[in-house]
């Protein structure tokens, strides 16, 4: 069989495979909360796979082939702060992401400070995402290009298109499943290449030996240092893989809010870190320095016509074809697994941002399905566009760069609320508007002085010192209780609660303190859930359980807020306010998990003659108060803890008790 079919039957295979998988995962999606999170189903161990495709994707792979032979083995080695990095956001961010519970990280910039920043950080990951898209795909299609000759444009339309049919009929559960296979595919390929070529070409020895003595090749620090700003420095490209790519993206953001539970979102990303630091960190680096050592004479560098982007190709040209071709393959198959995730990602922000504030604002998430895949067909349209006007490298760098704007407002804002709204919308239009001059004037080429630490620069600067002379939100104010004291509650003015609120104070005394909580009761639009806590807080109803990181998002009822439930007749007497406490929603989902073990989503919203939307929220508060438990590799399968069976005994004993009072009563 020849390269050309061979390649084609492969690559024809996985595509065919992938899409398959999307669409026996289309009746899983009934609402826009099922296209977008998955229903908050996703297992730690699927959740690791779409984190780790990421890793496996082409513009990574790219990047790791360039630094290794332009630059050297441990500046291509030094990409393994990512994985560092998704391993700090499962342990420090996720808990925060998850009690926000917003889908999109821009609805966050809404909430906490207003829509005009909003805006600015929308449109920016949104062209971050698209550049994403657009450098992974076309870097897809040059690897091909340099494998078998396949022309570009076409492949790329090619791709793209499967891209599209994976988000059109799966949405984030198509992304999910594919994930398992494209993400196996790429731990086992990648490192049986490598131990292929060290058993039959050569082990270390050989490589060091047939690396050309002009280049970098394993020298330390090779051709970056560490005492620069610019783009063949450590410490910049430290900052863009530490610091922009992960913490301010919609990306990792939407992802942590798929996880089943916050204990299954951090496990996620730590397994991914972890696999990523023992295989990606090593083996990509030692497959582009095969690369190059097989066939330096190809490559620019050596006076050849390959660029270094293209030395996957090379290598797989190298090696047996029955080997060789599972290398493009491979890229291929990680490539579509990530971007559609960002194809998801994309829509969301266009959705919730835009379409859903100005188009549809009473739409509920049923009605959002639609609007959701046809806006993902038009980012796959615009990113095709870009694949026409830029490069890859290009594309990433700009990408990461944007991404920095956000991120060093989340990072600062976890620890320290000191920007007001006005300063975070300036300091996010001054970093996107400084990014574009100082990349597009060849300021950054001329000083030698990278765009990212214009951005951040300027956004730090703007964005804390444009805070401290401009008014704040009253828990920034001096002197303010985060947790009041009794003598604070009483001083506060009574205020008349509107029923948005009473249902604040309601899921508040039923376990759901958390401001996700509060957005799954109200279905209302971030802002406006915040507005409502906003006022219950500076009245002492409630109270934040402190003013950093996930505490912020987590609330307590005062006595005020106790007895306002009381007064209106939300619940009877103080003694409601026990650890057993559950709605009737929640008291019906507990007794049906109680009757059928082991049962799905789908089917306890059909005992309830609810839709997954509404049902989801009421499973996720038992989850959280560990009421209920949930396993299964793919979908969720539900049973009751220790605990849930003790809130069954007294809610059983309770109607027990009630049936007796009536009896007595007609006696």
């Amino acid at each position: 069989m020849t390269q050309q079919v061979l390649l084609a039957v492969g690559v024809g295979t996985m595509l065919l495979g992938i899409t398959v998988l999307s669409l026996l995962t289309k009746k899983w999606i009934g609402s826009s909360g099922d296209y977008i999170l998955a229903g908050r189903e996703v297992s730690a161990s699927l959740l690791a796979c779409g984190v780790l495709a990421f890793g496996f994707a082409t513009d990574i792979s790219v990047l790791f082939a360039i630094f290794a032979i332009v630059y050297g083995f441990f500046p291509a080695m030094s990409m393994g702060i990512v994985y560092v990095a998704w391993i700090v956001y499962g342990l420090i961010l996720v808990k925060m992401v998850r009690n926000v519970g917003t889908s999109t990280i821009t609805e966050w910039y809404e909430m906490r400070f207003d829509y005009p920043t909003r805006a600015a950080i929308s449109i920016s990951q949104l062209f971050g995402v698209i550049f994403i898209i657009s450098a992974g795909s076309l870097g897809a299609a040059a690897i091909l290009n340099g494998y078998a000759g396949w022309p570009i444009v076409p492949t790329v339309i090619l791709l793209l298109a499967v891209v599209g049919l994976v988000v059109l009929f799966g949405g984030l559960w198509g992304v999910t499943i594919s994930n398992i296979v494209l993400t196996v595919y790429g731990l086992v390929i990648f490192p049986a290449v490598l131990v292929y070529l060290m058993v039959f070409v050569g082990g270390f020895d050989w490589l060091v030996a047939n690396v050309p003595a002009d280049a970098h090749g394993f020298s330390f620090p090779g051709g970056w240092d560490f005492s620069s700003l610019g783009e063949t420095s450590y410490i910049t490209w430290g900052v863009m893989w530490f610091v922009a790519l992960v913490y301010g993206t919609t990306y990792y953001w939407t992802r942590a809010g798929s996880a089943r539970s916050d204990k299954v979102a951090r496990d996620g990303y730590v397994i991914a870190g972890i696999l990523g630091l023992l295989l990606m960190t090593i083996v990509m680096p030692l497959l582009a320095m095969y690369a190059f050592a097989l066939a330096p004479e190809a490559y620019v560098v050596a006076g050849g016509e390959v660029p270094p982007e293209g030395a996957y190709g090379v290598l797989a040209t190298s090696i047996p074809l029955a080997l060789g071709v599972l290398i493009p393959i491979g890229f291929v198959a990680a490539s579509i697994s990530t971007y559609t995730t960002d194809v998801i990602a994309s829509a969301a922000l266009v959705l919730r941002d835009f379409y859903q504030r100005f188009v549809a604002p009473e739409a509920d998430p049923e009605e959002l399905l639609m609007p959701s895949r046809v806006i993902s067909v038009l980012v796959i349209v615009v990113a095709f566009i870009f694949t026409l006007i830029l490069d890859v490298q290009g594309l990433v760098e700009l990408f990461l760069t944007m991404l920095g704007i956000s991120s060093v407002i989340i990072l600062i804002d976890m620890h320290w609320k000191v920007m007001t709204s006005r300063s975070a919308f300036l300091a996010a239009v001054a970093g996107i508007l400084g990014v574009l001059g100082w990349t597009f004037s060849g300021l950054a080429a001329s000083t030698g002085i990278h765009q990212v630490w214009i951005a951040l620069g300027l956004t730090v600067g703007i964005g804390v010192l444009g805070g401290l002379v401009t008014s704040n939100k009253y828990y920034a104010e001096d002197g303010w209780e985060v947790v009041p004291s009794s003598e604070a509650v009483e001083r506060a003015d009574d205020v008349e609660l509107a029923d948005e609120q009473l249902e604040i104070l309601e899921s508040i005394a039923t376990g759901g303190t958390r401001f996700a909580d509060f957005l799954d009761t109200l279905r209302l639009p971030s802002n406006e859930v915040n507005d409502f806590v906003e006022e219950l807080d500076r009245a002492r109803y409630i109270h934040r359980k402190g003013m950093r990181s996930h505490d912020f998002y987590d609330f307590e009822l005062t006595e005020r807020g106790k007895r306002a439930l009381v007064d209106a007749q939300v619940v009877d007497t103080d003694e409601a306010f026990t650890e057993f406490q559950v709605n009737e929603e929640m008291e019906s989902v507990i007794r049906i998990v109680n009757d059928e073990p082991g049962i799905i989503v789908d089917d306890i919203s059909n005992r309830m003659s609810k839709p997954n939307s509404d049902v989801v929220p009421i499973i996720q508060r038992l989850l959280q108060l560990e009421y209920i438990d949930g396993s299964g590799w793919i979908r969720q399968k539900h049973q009751l803890t220790a605990a849930g069976e003790a809130a069954l005994e007294e809610l059983e004993s309770g109607s027990r008790s009630a049936e007796q009072q009536v009896e007595g009563a007609n006696e």
